[in-house]
């Protein structure tokens, strides 16, 4: 795979009233450029992401409970279907491309249904198809807090996108309490610090869970869940061992039958690691041996340095991709009111030009926390988050635009090396590209049709009104010279 050569795009484009520059040049901390809300999530599409590239989670910010659902980036359901393709399909394309010449396009689709699409089960029902794999949740760590009587006030839930920190600040009676949670790509990690100027004043459980194919227990590391991605009836082929291990000042930490336990500290540190038996690797069957010792040591080193190291580490890594490109558009306004009221107000007179300018830098964000250079996979449909065992369109890599549209910014936002796990998952499908092409087109070379997935996914899709697509290896591959082109 080439090499990124960073920082050498630099120029300067005009846009609306104010201008883009993009190169070595820091973009200043701006107010703006925080995401916060006066009240916890109710539902998963008010949490807050964090991601590292491949670990990543939606902070929902409760008061007595806090629940951060995970994700890993390899974590997907299903395995690798080398029985897909519809052999000797190619031997009816004369035939259907005679009934288009003909206008009978009953027939052509009649016959591009039987032989152009997957081999399914049934070709009456869309859903009963040999494509099964989904991305999927690793699961959820569950907080809850013991918390003193009083008043709660001066609640914040908050996303800083230019340091790539989540947060929630809130007081009850006269005590603070404040959690800060980020997703490190040094460090591999999750953190999690939780405060209060409450002497002794932080008690709380904690539970890491999955419903299905999971187990979670207690070792002299912390809490350590096992399983692999089998879902209903479909067998998973990724295997994985997620582990949290918890620091406190002060009070006591216990853990025992997979429940970490802490009682009167002034601050705790959570750290949240993943390993998975994942490989892009055609040829592996993408498996490889988890290392146990490996996800130990991570978290062992990550833990005994000081927080506020860790945390300086972070945000240096994730600014100097960041910080390459400041957008300024000549107006801030509302930027003290709450993100969901500013967003409202900015749909019925848009003036909040400031705002604009988050939701640019905003989806930087969810790029640079979905798609590291040394991602094992490229950030899906939905990046890196999701929640459930069979998301909508399976959470998957739709080349037929889906795919493309997520990274049409890279290049011209100087985020060029998040273009690379992109690239890498095109150039792993030309082997089994191979037999597709073969199969529907008698063709030498390769292909993939409108979908991709984690296991190598190359054939149609199972429904002919999208699943006929055969464009997306080409379209992708359009990503190459685009990267060659800015680099």
């Amino acid at each position: 795979m080439m090499k990124i050569e960073k920082y050498k795009i630099s120029f300067l484009v005009t846009v609306l009233s104010g201008f883009i520059s993009v190169g070595m040049a820091q973009a200043p901390f701006s107010k703006n450029y925080t995401i916060w809300y006066d009240k916890p999530a109710e539902i998963w599409e008010e949490a807050l992401p964090i991601g590292n590239g491949r670990l990543g989670a939606m902070c929902f910010g409760g008061i007595h409970e806090e629940k951060l659902q995970l994700n890993d980036v390899t974590i997907w359901s299903g395995e690798p279907q080398p029985n897909s393709d519809r052999t000797d399909a190619y031997k009816k394309l004369p035939e259907i491309r005679e009934a288009l010449r003909n206008r009978d396009y009953k027939l052509a689709e009649v016959l591009t249904h039987q032989y152009m699409t997957c081999n399914s089960v049934s070709n009456e029902d869309i859903y009963n198809t040999i494509y099964s794999s989904s991305y999927q949740t690793l699961g959820d760590l569950s907080l809850k807090f013991k918390l003193p009587e009083g008043e709660m006030g001066s609640y914040r839930r908050w996303l800083d996108i230019t340091r790539a920190i989540s947060g929630v600040d809130f007081k009850i009676g006269e005590y603070s309490f404040s959690r800060e949670i980020f997703s490190s790509a040094p460090d591999s990690v999750i953190v999690m610090k939780l405060g209060t100027d409450m002497k002794g004043g932080l008690s709380f459980s904690m539970l890491l869970d999955r419903k299905f194919s999971a187990v979670t227990t207690s070792d002299s590391h912390g809490l350590v869940m096992k399983g692999n991605t089998d879902y209903m009836e479909h067998r998973g082929n990724c295997d994985y061992e997620a582990r949290v291990k918890v620091v406190a000042d002060g009070g006591r930490v216990s853990n025992s039958k997979g429940k970490i336990s802490v009682q009167g500290a002034d601050s705790a540190y959570v750290y949240i690691t993943c390993q998975t038996s994942y490989i892009l690797d055609y040829k592996k069957n993408y498996r490889r041996a988890i290392d146990s010792k490996d996800a130990v040591r991570k978290l062992n080193i990550v833990s005994r340095k000081k927080y506020d190291d860790v945390k300086s580490i972070h945000v240096a890594d994730y600014q100097g991709i960041f910080n390459r490109l400041s957008l300024n558009l000549g107006n801030n306004k509302s930027i003290d009111i709450p993100t969901d009221q500013r967003l409202t107000r900015f749909n019925e007179k848009s003036d909040d030009l400031g705002f604009v300018d988050l939701f640019y830098q905003f989806g930087r964000y969810l790029m640079i926390s979905s798609s590291r250079e040394n991602n094992p996979l490229p950030g899906n449909c939905q990046g890196i988050w999701g929640d459930g065992y069979k998301l909508p369109w399976h959470s998957d890599y739709k080349a037929n635009i889906n795919y493309q549209m997520n990274y049409w910014m890279v290049e011209a936002s100087n985020l060029s090396e998040c273009h690379i796990p992109m690239l890498r998952l095109t150039a792993s499908l030309v082997e089994p590209g191979r037999k597709t092409a073969q199969s529907y087109f008698n063709a030498s070379g390769w292909m993939y049709a409108m979908m991709t997935n984690a296991w190598g996914w190359t054939s149609p899709g199972q429904y002919t009104i999208w699943g006929s697509f055969f464009g997306g290896s080409g379209w992708a591959c359009q990503d190459f010279w685009e990267h060659y082109a800015y680099t």
